[in-house]
C-alpha cells in the first residue's frame, strides 16, 4: 500500500477490526446480562408464615388470589429434643414418603390441593417430622 491520504495502513485496518470485534463483544455482553433478563419470581403474592400442624390434619388457608394458576412452595420443618430448628425442604407438588412393607409402614410429609382462593395442607398420620409448614405462593398469569 502507498502512503497516500486515500489509503489506510495494514496495521491500522488490523487494529480496527479489533476494535470493532472486542466493541461487538461487549455490547453483545451487556445486552446478554443486563437487557435480556427477566424479572424473575420476584416476591411472592402470598406466604403464610409458619403455621403449626398436628399429624394426621388439615390446615385451611384462604390466600384470595382468584386464580388457579398458581407457583406453590411448600415446605416445613421440626424441633428437635434439643430445641434447634431441622428445616426439611418438601415438594411442588403433591406427595409423600412411604417407607417400609406390609403392617411396617409409616407415611411421611404433607400434601396440599388448591383452589383459586384457598389452599389446604394435610400432615400424614404417622409424620414423625413436621411441626410446621410454609405455603408460599406466586401467580404464574
Amino acid at each position: 500500500m502507498s502512503n497516500t491520504t486515500g489509503e489506510i495502513s495494514m496495521k491500522m485496518f488490523t487494529a480496527g477490526i479489533v476494535i470493532a470485534i472486542l466493541a461487538s463483544s461487549a455490547l453483545s455482553t451487556v445486552i446478554v446480562t443486563q437487557l435480556a433478563v427477566g424479572k424473575g419470581f420476584g416476591a411472592p403474592d402470598y406466604d403464610s408464615g409458619w403455621t403449626v400442624i398436628n399429624p394426621g390434619t388439615n390446615v385451611n388457608i384462604t390466600h384470595n388470589l382468584g386464580t388457579g394458576d398458581l407457583l406453590v412452595y411448600l415446605y416445613g420443618r421440626f424441633r428437635s429434643t434439643l430445641g434447634d430448628m431441622r428445616w426439611i425442604y418438601h415438594q411442588t407438588n403433591l406427595g409423600t414418603n412411604i417407607f417400609g412393607l406390609g403392617d411396617e409402614w409409616i407415611q411421611r410429609g404433607a400434601q396440599w390441593s388448591s383452589d383459586e382462593n384457598w389452599i389446604v395442607v394435610f400432615r400424614e398420620y404417622t409424620d414423625e417430622s413436621w411441626e410446621e409448614f410454609r405455603v408460599i405462593i406466586w401467580k404464574i398469569t
